[in-house]
């Protein structure tokens, strides 16, 4: 491990240069649950901070990712590192800002330089051993093996990740693999939409694409695009790839480009196709096995940072049809069920928004008669017999009630009587000449007439009849039997049975729907299996302020009356305006409620 340390210092070094407002670095192994030890520091003139190592003894007893905030505004990271699904140890960093988006970037970053890492530390042993292998057979040339150390790949990284844009970076690729490994060309191409352009060629700052060489190089890359496979051919051996693999664009290549070998390296991350590398070697047959491998792990990490760039570089335009593309992927894809359920109701509820239907107002809605009656008490008395209740359907001059009438015969008896004795007296003083005496009492003949004439009209009125054919719709007098009443007091209320209108009570939201003469539907409780037609008369421009909310009151006639109906009942109408798109229907109250909030 003290001959590893050059290399995790240096791979620290790069790691931390990479992150963006990285003022620490230290990387700490895990010897046991309580023991740990610092084996890399960055910068390493800075000091062991005591935060940091808290932090990393943090990881280790949890074994998770760690983030610690100071007051100042600054943030640790720790980071555990597993190799082969063991706890191995812990990278801390120190920012001196957190953002939550410049966090997800700095964790993709870590995983990224943590995979180098687990790769140091896998080959380390074979690399040493090589470099000695090397060491001694070439003292004084570096070969390509002894080029292939740990350092090597930090530096493919780093190269690829220092450039600001895609096309720079991918140059820079381009011209490291040639020059590390004396290959006489490499080509890059990256997936643009169904297209594959050709972005670098090594030590080429400038090519066309239209020329034969670079068009043989792109058929080639194209068609091991097509197979998503490598392709290895070499002039002397063509049987390194099997008999599925197609090989007539490199065959091609390797004709016309006086190559022994060529080969073709698909890029690709998370399932995503994302370019091709194509490597032409005029020297030898085949890639020996230490470049091959240095490559091969390459891929991956290279194709996820090309990918990072290439959606940097994106357009707002190609960024939406790429996520469009993926969903589509998701939905029509033979994966994801849940989401294909989900998928086909929002498109079935959205088909439905645009689908026309009827569209009502509804209403709250009574039932009142046209014309009403009242049967009062004609004078002060008592209820002598009560022939009807509320309820009762009743014919016109049907006796309802009867008022006590034994005070008043009492009454007419005493006229009557009275009414004798002052005529015996006039007759008396008309025989005697006595004119004074006979005119008062032809006065009090007179005047007792017309009390007695007040009495028989009373009883007469002692008899309460209905004055139409209807219904009472009243309070129950029966339990009043004997009662008094005075004069005036209402007993019965009689509602015409043969002409009713509807009463609706409109919220003033809906008002501005309704006109005169439209129709609709009456459904009222107490019948709820009959749907009544009924026909708008007018809109009053009354308000009434019910639940705190103002309703207009608007009447309707029925434009066929059941016998069944009774004034008082209550229901629902809906009033039918136009046909409308559901999607209206169901949701102008909330854009209406909308403009009103937010003054649109």
């Amino acid at each position: 491990m003290h001959a590893l340390k050059p290399l995790l210092k240096h791979w620290l070094h790069m790691q931390c240069q990479m992150i963006h407002d990285c003022s620490l670095g230290l990387l700490v192994q895990s010897e046991s649950e309580k023991s740990a030890k610092v084996l890399a520091l960055w910068p390493e003139s800075a000091a062991t901070d005591n935060t940091a190592v808290q932090t990393a003894r943090d990881v280790i007893e949890k074994r998770r990712m760690q983030m610690c905030k100071t007051q100042d505004g600054t943030v640790y990271l720790a980071y555990p590192i597993k190799i082969r699904d063991h706890f191995w140890g812990v990278l801390v960093i120190h920012l001196s800002r957190y953002d939550s988006t410049t966090m997800k970037a700095v964790i993709k970053l870590l995983d990224w330089g943590l995979t180098w890492l687990q790769f140091i530390l896998f080959e380390y042993d074979t690399y040493i051993q090589r470099a000695l292998e090397d060491s001694k057979a070439h003292s004084s040339l570096a070969t390509v093996e002894s080029n292939n150390s740990p350092t090597q790949e930090l530096n493919l990284l780093s190269t690829a990740l220092r450039e600001k844009s895609l096309d720079e970076s991918t140059i820079a690729i381009a011209n490291f693999l040639a020059s590390h490994f004396n290959l006489d060309r490499v080509s890059i191409s990256l997936t643009k939409g169904n297209e594959l352009p050709l972005y670098a060629v090594s030590f080429s700052a400038n090519f066309d694409e239209r020329t034969l060489p670079m068009q043989n190089i792109q058929n080639a890359m194209q068609e091991a695009l097509t197979q998503k496979k490598d392709i290895h051919l070499s002039k002397n051996d063509k049987a390194e790839n099997d008999n599925a693999t197609i090989l007539r664009n490199h065959q091609i290549l390797l004709d016309s480009h006086q190559l022994k070998s060529c080969h073709s390296l698909v890029l690709t991350t998370e399932g995503n196709l994302v370019g091709v590398i194509t490597i032409e070697n005029a020297k030898v047959d085949n890639l020996n096995t230490a470049t091959s491998t240095f490559i091969e792990k390459s891929k991956k990490p290279l194709a996820s940072i090309f990918q990072l760039k290439k959606e940097s570089q994106q357009s707002i335009r190609s960024i939406l049809r790429r996520k469009l593309a993926k969903a589509s992927e998701r939905i029509f894809g033979t994966q994801h069920p849940i989401e294909k359920v989900f998928f086909a109701c929002c498109a079935i509820f959205i088909v439905l928004l645009f689908i026309p239907g009827d569209f009502y107002v509804s209403n709250n809605a009574t039932v009142e008669s046209t014309n009403k009656h009242l049967l009062v008490s004609p004078y002060e008395g008592f209820l002598g017999a009560i022939h009807a209740r509320p309820g009762d359907t009743v014919k016109q001059d049907q006796l309802l009630a009867k008022l006590k009438d034994e005070e008043l015969n009492l009454e007419r008896r005493k006229l009557s009587s009275q009414l004798q004795q002052y005529r015996l007296e006039y007759d008396n003083a008309l025989a005697n000449g006595n004119r004074a005496q006979a005119a008062i009492l032809n006065a009090q003949v007179e005047q007792s007439k017309i009390s007695l004439r007040l009495v028989e009209q009373k009883l007469e009125r002692v008899h309460l009849k209905s004055p139409i054919s209807g219904i009472i719709v009243s309070e129950d007098i029966s339990q009043s039997l004997g009662a008094p009443v005075q004069q005036g007091d209402i007993l019965f209320e009689i509602a015409d049975s043969s002409a009713y209108q509807i009463s609706l009570y409109v919220d003033e939201r809906n008002i501005d729907f309704l006109k005169a003469q439209q129709t609709g539907l009456l459904n009222l409780k107490s019948l709820p299996g009959e749907k009544l037609e009924i026909r708008i008369e007018r809109i009053t421009p009354l308000s009434e302020v019910r639940n705190g909310r103002n309703y207009f009151q608007v009447f309707a006639n029925l434009t066929a009356t059941p016998d069944t109906l009774r004034p008082g009942m209550s229901g629902t109408a809906k009033i039918y305006i136009n046909r409308r798109a559901l999607g209206w229907i169901w949701f102008h109250d909330i854009w209406h409620w909308l403009r009103l909030a937010l003054w649109i």
